[in-house]
């Protein structure tokens, strides 16, 4: 997100100023390099579908010698090159046939892992994937439409449409996946709250009417996420979570008033002081809280406790969360596609391999390890959710009876 707002910020002002100085092609081929190591072509649907419709729609094409062409692509590819030439090297090319044969493309033609929904499932999610901002879209619509001609607001057009419509249409669908669009609606967000306000129509007020009510909703939503998450997974809601809901809420009440009010200071300090609220309650307090969640710092904990060598190897399906490779051991994880592929990995150390295997998979993984002469004994059980699918886990954690002393 940052390399693409660097990227998209010097982008703007060389669109803009007949005469931008070289250093902003700079900065900006430069965060295009960054974006490209980090997130690999991401940063290039953002920006290229930006330029693309701004010369669609100015039928222009001389202040594209601005971003320097003949030196600026180099630039960018000496930042991200040799670290694409070195992850080659390292995984004899598994890396690219994985993350952008299996992952990157498939997402675009199918959905990965459940993460799917029709088009406009983004616009949809919008007032509470931009809270607190959201409630003052309805009036940056109206804002967008009248001054659509100044170049600026142009640009801002162009930054988030095409984007838009381009992570609607991927056929994997996350929340997130339009946040590098978030900077160019707060922009608009902004200059909409301090644009003096035009006489208001009938329809108008409805229309604001209907917007506060829904922003209303999902102001609760975000104000109840917290303690509803404590009471179903720990059957208690603690004092500090709810003491921020309620001021949450209180703020968010002191904001809508602001706005309909048509103080534009006050409506922003109110409307930050809600986020902050609300943000904090959901991200600092409750979610590192619910244990249930958070499953590889308990299963690195167990396997720790549990493993019968200190280099064992720990053969997990179907948890495969990268977390818990950066915490136990990129080298020492064993991610296995099958319970039958996790016993077959759990026999090459039998005497040092610990195994973390779920239910659905256990009666394969046990089978099969029979078969190898092997006699897994349970020696822990972790259950919880997967954050990132929501799928409920039961796995057991195995190491060989035989111990160090024996194996096949």
């Amino acid at each position: 997100l940052a390399s693409i707002v660097i990227a998209q910020t010097s982008l703007m002002r060389l669109y803009l100023e007949a005469d931008a100085k070289r250093w902003l092609a700079a900065l900006f081929w430069a965060a295009l390099g960054a974006g490209l190591m980090i997130k690999g072509p991401i940063i290039l649907i953002v920006v290229g579908a930006t330029v693309a419709a701004l010369v669609a729609w100015d039928r222009k094409f001389a202040w594209l010698a601005r971003l320097r062409p003949l030196w600026g692509p180099l630039l960018m590819l000496a930042i991200a090159l040799p670290w694409y030439i070195a992850i080659g090297l390292v995984s004899d090319g598994a890396f690219y046939d994985r993350a952008i044969g299996q992952s990157m493309m498939d997402k675009v033609a199918n959905s990965q892992q459940g993460h799917s929904g029709p088009p406009g499932y983004h616009l949809a999610l919008v007032m509470a994937m931009f809270w607190p901002g959201s409630l003052l879209l309805a009036r940056a619509v109206g804002t967008v439409w009248r001054r659509r001609g100044e170049p600026a607001v142009r640009f801002l057009i162009c930054w988030i449409a095409p984007t838009w419509i381009i992570f609607e249409i991927v056929a994997t669908k996350l929340p997130h996946y339009v946040l590098p669009t978030y900077a160019a609606l707060a922009c608009l967000c902004a200059l909409a709250l301090y644009e003096p306000t035009p006489a208001k129509t009938s329809a108008g007020r409805v229309v604001f009417v209907v917007w506060s009510l829904l922003w209303l909703a999902a102001t609760l939503a975000v104000a109840a996420i917290g303690p509803a998450a404590f009471r179903e997974f720990e059957g208690r809601v603690p004092a500090q979570i709810a003491t921020l809901s309620v001021l949450t809420m209180l703020a968010s009440a002191a904001a809508l008033w602001f706005f309909w009010r048509r103080d534009s200071t006050k409506t922003l300090a109110a409307l930050g002081a809600a986020g902050l609220l609300g943000w904090v309650n959901i991200f600092g307090l409750s979610a590192p809280a619910l244990d249930q969640f958070w499953m590889s710092p308990r299963i690195g904990a167990a396997v720790r406790a549990a493993r019968p060598c200190e280099d064992s190897a720990l053969v997990t399906v179907p948890y495969s969360e990268p977390s818990l490779v950066f915490l136990y051991g990129r080298e020492r994880v064993v991610l296995a596609k099958s319970g039958e592929d996790a016993a077959r990995a759990f026999a090459e150390t039998p005497a040092c391999a610990v195994a973390l295997v779920g239910a659905v998979e256990r009666d394969a993984f046990l089978k099969r390890a029979a078969d190898l002469g092997l006699s897994p004994m349970s020696v822990g059980e972790i259950a919880g959710r997967n954050y990132s699918n929501g799928d409920e886990l039961a796995l057991t954690l195995y190491r060989n009876q035989t111990g160090r002393h024996g194996g096949q």
